[in-house]
């Protein structure tokens, strides 16, 4: 993983990419108790930030709302950026990981927008939470996530930064790359134009 980061960190300063995200692991034993979670996540973030820092390069930590995933909400997520103690370590927001894991929209509150380093805005068709998986995202505005509660949320934290677009729905696939641009592009503007300053 060390190895890992030297080569993304080398690679992003060279393209002019402010940030690389990490994801958490599966939790390998569901005794395991939070503490502990914590304590691993704390060591591995503080050790590749500075491996990180010396190329200029920011670590986004982004929560997973699967099941299986250690770390699913906001509020976890930002406990173990907050005890890491770093500058260059924030959290990258994911609208669909906060839907499937259960996030609270009073959660999105107490984060600080200046440590929020990325923003993934897609949306989800509606189902069972446990149902939910990288292939039943949508383009935003067209599922079940509040995306103007979050987003609108996320602006009073101060968060002022990019947003892309992620979206790994098959049907997409065989859809025209600039047709899944041009749709992601127009969608996207819906979404966010009410509450953030677009350029």
């Amino acid at each position: 993983m060390r190895t890992r980061c030297y080569e993304l960190s080398k690679i992003a300063r060279e393209i002019g990419c402010p940030n690389i995200i990490l994801v958490p692991s599966p939790t390998p034993d569901h005794t395991l108790g939070w503490s502990e979670v914590v304590g691993e996540y704390v060591k591995v973030l503080r050790d590749l930030s500075g491996i990180a820092g010396e190329y200029g390069i920011r670590l986004a930590f982004e929560f997973l709302g699967f099941g299986w995933c250690s770390v699913r909400t906001p509020r976890a997520a930002w406990e173990i950026v907050q005890q890491v103690e770093r500058s260059n370590v924030g959290m990258a927001i994911d609208t669909a990981h906060f839907y499937a894991g259960g996030g609270l929209m009073q959660e999105l509150d107490q984060l600080d927008g200046g440590r929020i380093f990325a923003f993934h805005l897609n949306d989800l068709e509606d189902g069972p939470k446990e149902a939910i998986t990288d292939g039943t995202r949508l383009f935003p505005g067209e599922g079940v996530i509040p995306l103007g509660e979050i987003c609108g949320r996320l602006k009073r934290t101060g968060y002022d930064g990019a947003c892309s677009i992620e979206l790994f729905r098959p049907e997409y696939w065989d859809w025209p790359p600039e047709q899944v641009a041009a749709s992601a592009r127009q969608t996207a503007i819906q979404v966010l134009s009410p509450y953030f300053e677009l350029v």
